[in-house]
């Protein structure tokens, strides 16, 4: 597994400080604006800052970052620090409170970042399109200091998962594979409903606009960017747009392989017998066979004089 970086908000400073602060085995590393000798002391300083911004839904931001275990020698508590600070940075989370806490129930070294999404001055945090933003920036650690490539949701020991979390990897694999091969929303939701699964919207409430998209199995219900980023709504949708713009292009090739072979035998006669009436027909195939090398004109001037088809020689 490579670097990792999974970025959520919260409502409750209560809950997302007890749950990063108690963990078993958890080892507060670094502070910002924080008193760090108690679990209330942290929530009351957090509290406090966001007092200067009220009307904020969200009041605590959580963010994990993970690194594969091969890569625990090169992640002393200090880098691990370093490595936090400058993944706020980067993803401008600046001149706030934070708390950078080490986990260490799993083999994988990793770190849980809690900051305030209002800064110092009272103003609000940009998240909007923090997900993307994320990827870049840990795509370019990943290659500035040579972490080991991410292997996937293949590394992860399934028989010691529980039955929730199981059918969490179940949905993955299956939503993942249709993905692949659908090319609208609606043909993927067809394809689920076949295995047992079934796909719900979740809108907008006044203009009904798709804000994102949940997948479904027996009792489990899971958001698509929870079972992956790449099945979040946006992603999905371009992932099918894809798959749709494939497909044409492989029909129109098809469609194009009878005229683009008729143009080039149409080429092979000499200019006097070439019978401009089809040519002219054809001249959308023309360019592809001169591109593709079935005819290979000499000077572009005499033969455009040959053939006298200025249409031909408008692309």
């Amino acid at each position: 597994m490579a670097m990792i970086g999974k970025v959520s908000m919260s409502k409750s400073i209560a809950a997302s400080v007890n749950y990063v602060v108690n963990k078993p085995r958890a080892r507060v590393l670094a502070a910002e604006g924080l008193r760090t000798d108690s679990v209330a002391h942290i929530i009351q300083d957090f509290s406090l800052l966001s007092k200067l911004n009220p009307a904020l839904e969200n009041k605590a931001g959580h963010i994990s970052l993970s690194w594969s275990r091969q890569d625990r020698e090169k992640l002393p508590p200090g880098v691990m620090v370093d490595r936090a600070r400058e993944y706020m940075e980067k993803l401008g989370i600046r001149n706030t409170q934070y708390l950078i806490v080490e986990h260490r129930d799993t083999q994988n070294p990793h770190v849980h970042l809690l900051y305030n999404p209002v800064d110092y001055t009272g103003r609000r945090i940009p998240v909007d399109f923090q997900l993307p933003r994320s990827m870049r920036v840990i795509e370019g650690m990943i290659q500035r200091y040579g972490y080991h490539l991410h292997r996937g949701k293949e590394a992860v020991n399934r028989q010691r998962l529980n039955p929730a979390e199981t059918a969490r990897f179940e949905l993955h694999d299956a939503v993942r594979g249709v993905a692949l091969g659908a090319k609208s929303w609606e043909e993927l939701q067809a394809r689920l409903q076949r295995q047992g699964i079934s796909l719900r919207f979740k809108r907008e409430s006044q203009s009904g606009q798709v804000l994102g998209v949940s997948f479904k199995m027996g009792k489990y219900s899971f958001k698509g960017s929870t079972l992956d980023p790449g099945l979040g709504y946006g992603r999905l949708s371009r992932q099918l747009e894809r798959n749709l713009e494939a497909r044409l292009q492989a029909l129109r090739a098809g469609t194009r392989q009878q005229p683009l072979a008729r143009a080039a035998s149409l080429l092979q006669l000499p200019p006097g017998r070439r019978p401009y009436g089809e040519l002219r027909l054809d001249h959308q195939a023309l360019p592809r066979a001169f591109r593709q090398g079935v005819w290979k004109p000499g000077p572009l001037m005499e033969n455009k004089a040959q053939l006298k088809l200025k249409s031909v020689w408008k692309w």
